[in-house]
């Protein structure tokens, strides 16, 4: 999603910018990028979803935000 934004707005996509359009917290914005999140939240699925669709101007769905990888 990172590069999607940049392309789209030409910013680059930190913590601080999610967090100040989210307001979720940054231990979770850090955990859900490098992917030691153990689960998601529905709120917070929701609120990124939102954040991404208006920032990419388009409707995503959860599976633009989720990558399955299953344990080797």
């Amino acid at each position: 999603m990172q590069g999607r934004y940049q392309t789209a707005t030409g910013e680059r996509l930190t913590f601080d910018v999610v967090i100040a359009a989210t307001g979720l917290a940054r231990q979770t914005i850090a955990n859900l990028s490098t992917g030691r999140a153990k689960r998601l939240d529905l709120g917070t699925m929701e609120t990124l979803l939102n954040f991404f669709s208006d920032a990419l101007g388009e409707q995503l769905t959860t599976g633009d935000l989720l990558e399955y990888r299953p344990d080797a």
